[in-house]
């Protein structure tokens, strides 16, 4: 006959009783943490207003009247565009969308500004324009947005910087506008439009 030694109720309960109070700490301790409102400032004025936000914590919208990028370790940049501006959207690489004041009344055009090259007005000149943006923008910079809003029915378009714009389509709708997560999710080039 074997014999199988019991260990006392008490035994087992001082052995799980450190496991449970570790686990409740960390769990309370993260329960805790809550995030903390960061204020980014204005670009000298006393507004400003974000649009959207990227996986690496940049911010992009407007501020006075100006299309802003808002970085952690430079602060809020004015994008530099040439007239009135806004910014709506931006990737991971920090490559920024939105729409630029044009000469029209109450126009705009949609724009992608880079590190690199700065502001690219990406609707044909011979277009016109009026509440034109872009919408998001993915990480190999395909940009998406609508055209002409205020002026005609809108048409959602595509632009790259090697394939230039083309429409969407309205699939039988009076407008067409894309939104951004639909863009979002994809990091590699759509496929070519037929």
């Amino acid at each position: 006959m074997t014999l199988v030694p019991r260990h006392a109720p008490s035994s087992t309960l001082s052995r799980t009783l450190p496991l449970v109070v570790v686990i409740t700490l960390f769990v309370a301790t993260v329960a805790v943490a809550q995030p903390q409102p960061i204020d980014l400032g204005t670009l000298g004025g006393t507004t400003s207003t974000p649009a959207a936000i990227n996986e690496r914590s940049q911010v992009v919208g407007s501020s006075n009247g100006h299309a802003f990028l808002w970085t952690a370790t430079t602060g809020m940049m004015d994008l530099g565009t040439p007239t009135s501006s806004f910014a709506t959207a931006i990737n991971n690489l920090g490559h920024v969308g939105g729409g630029v004041l044009s000469g029209d009344p109450f126009g705009t055009h949609p724009f992608l500004w880079t590190p690199e090259g700065g502001v690219v007005e990406i609707e044909p000149p011979h277009v016109s324009c009026c509440g034109s943006m872009v919408s998001a923008v993915n990480d190999v910079d395909q940009v998406v947005g609508t055209l002409d809003a205020l002026i005609r029915p809108s048409r959602a378009f595509t632009w790259t910087s090697t394939g230039g714009m083309q429409t969407l389509g309205s699939l039988g709708c009076r407008f067409s506008k894309p939104r951004d997560p639909f863009l979002r999710t994809f990091s590699k080039p759509f496929p070519p439009l037929e």
